[in-house]
């Protein structure tokens, strides 16, 4: 087999491997949903990254508000959803990914 073969079998061997192990989530990690409106996003924004990071976001389907994914450490998710409760005055949702709204 020369280098082109070996290259080929070796990326199909990565890949393989790569889809048997799958995408299981950390679980030490939390992924919330929330929504937020345009004029506490600044505010949100700083609070998700004190706290994790954004892993998507939908600004597009509800023109009063964004849509935020966020993934933290689990241990930490009390005290951001005190935090997000006092940023947001309570009038926006929060939920974890999956489990309904």
């Amino acid at each position: 087999m020369g280098s082109g073969g070996l290259v080929r079998a070796y990326s199909n061997a990565a890949a393989l491997a790569l889809h048997a192990a799958g995408t299981e989530p950390d679980p030490e990690k939390l992924r919330l949903q929330c929504t937020c409106r345009w004029e506490c996003l600044d505010r949100v924004h700083r609070l998700i990254q004190e706290f994790g990071e954004i892993t998507a976001s939908d600004y597009d389907s509800d023109p009063e508000r964004a849509g935020l994914e966020v993934e933290l450490n689990a241990a930490k998710k009390d005290a951001f959803l005190v935090c997000f409760t006092e940023t947001t005055q309570g009038h926006e949702k929060i939920f974890e990914k999956n489990k309904g709204k």
